[in-house]
């Protein structure tokens, strides 16, 4: 018994030292893109959840990690960064990022589509919808 406190003592420490990381998807994504500085999931996801909690300045600086780390090459990314772009009031530069996201794939010019596919929250849509109409009026 004595041996078993002594193994789970320690680790009972380090477990609640690493439950914060798990507290919430912005410290999951900020732990492990700290962990993995080159994965794009990581600095992509880590936008999305600053985007959620209205940081969006920080959110589009880990967008542009995310498409630092992809030579561009990722709709998501991209899609995100617009939503950030829109978030701080600047059009033009949201509407060029959603363009790009939609040329990448072709499932970002219908965001109701991302919805459905638990890709991205109905609000997000909402956002990428108002982009959208500003690029398709006559």
């Amino acid at each position: 018994v004595f041996g078993l406190c002594l193994v789970l003592l320690p680790l009972s420490a380090l477990n609640l030292r690493r439950q914060t990381v798990f507290s919430n998807s912005l410290e999951l994504w900020r732990d492990t893109l700290a962990k993995s500085p080159r994965s794009d999931t990581a600095a992509n996801n880590l936008g999305y959840a600053l985007i959620e909690k209205g940081e969006n300045q920080s959110a589009l600086e880990a967008f542009q990690v995310a498409l630092q780390l992809t030579g561009g090459q990722k709709a998501n990314a991209l899609a995100g960064a617009a939503l950030a772009m829109e978030n701080l009031h600047r059009p033009r530069e949201a509407e060029q990022c959603y363009q790009k996201a939609v040329a990448l794939d072709e499932l970002y010019r219908h965001p109701d589509q991302l919805v459905e596919a638990m890709a991205m929250t109905q609000d997000l849509a909402a956002v990428l919808q108002r982009i959208q109409s500003r690029l398709v009026r006559p």
